[in-house]
């Protein structure tokens, strides 16, 4: 079961297109999903949309395409002084959900579960080597309002 770590508030007009019950049934049976944190959150970082650090609200009133969804595998850097004690930092998967305008709920959400959750999910599952597992990971999905398109870009830290 995944947990939810965060829940932002959001204005009046805009929803989060999918709840923690849609990621539970879509990702339930994923290894390690019980450590899996979920956050709702309306802030875009330069984490998730390099070069724009603005507010997702502010990108939504602009036009284009504005992230929706992100699974993050992070590998945690470990200090000296752990290395020295033997102990070792888990790496963890977390999932970032961004609203929409209530009106493009249904879309979105239809289009997550159609579209993007299949291609999360084989991502979440498929061995990985060694040196991948080193390494920080993130799948993205943005929506183009305009052209009622969902986009998909990976990211390697």
């Amino acid at each position: 079961m995944v947990t939810t770590s965060s829940k932002a508030k959001i204005p009046s007009g805009f929803s989060y297109p999918v709840g923690t019950a849609q990621l539970d049934a879509a990702f339930g049976d994923v290894p390690n999903v019980e450590n899996m944190e979920v956050w709702y959150s309306a802030s875009v970082s330069p984490d998730v949309w390099p070069y724009q650090p603005i507010n997702l609200f502010t990108q939504l009133k602009r036009g284009g395409p504005c992230p929706i969804l992100a699974c993050r595998y992070s590998v945690l850097q470990i200090p000296s002084a752990a290395m020295v004690k033997g102990t070792r930092m888990t790496p963890t998967w977390s999932i970032s959900v961004r609203p929409v305008p209530s009106p493009l709920r249904s879309i979105a959400k239809t289009m997550l579960a159609r579209d993007a959750f299949p291609i999360l999910r084989d991502w979440m599952m498929t061995a990985r080597t060694p040196t991948w597992l080193e390494q920080s990971h993130r799948l993205n999905f943005s929506f183009d309002w305009t052209e009622q398109a969902l986009m998909l870009s990976e990211e390697q830290r």
